[in-house]
C-alpha cells in the first residue's frame, strides 16, 4: 500500500513539474476517452459501427495540429 502511494505522489510531482509531461498525459487521457466513448457507443446502441480508427486517428492529428504555436 505503502509503495502504490509514493508511486502516485511521484507521478503526481512529476506531472506537476513537467508541462511536456503534462502534455502528454492530457493527449494520452484524450486518446483513451475517445476510443472509450467511441467502443460504448458501438457497443449500447450499434451507433458510430462504422467510424473507423483511421477516423479517430485523424481527429487526434487535427487535435495536435491546433495545439502547436
Amino acid at each position: 500500500m505503502k509503495l502504490v502511494i509514493a508511486v502516485v505522489l511521484v507521478a503526481g510531482g512529476a506531472l506537476a513539474w513537467n508541462p511536456g509531461l503534462r502534455r502528454e498525459a492530457g493527449e494520452w487521457t484524450r486518446d483513451l476517452s475517445d476510443r472509450l466513448i467511441v467502443l460504448l457507443l458501438r457497443s449500447t446502441s450499434g451507433f458510430a459501427a462504422g467510424v473507423s480508427a483511421t477516423v479517430l486517428e485523424e481527429e487526434r492529428e487535427r487535435r495536435l495540429r491546433w495545439q502547436r504555436p
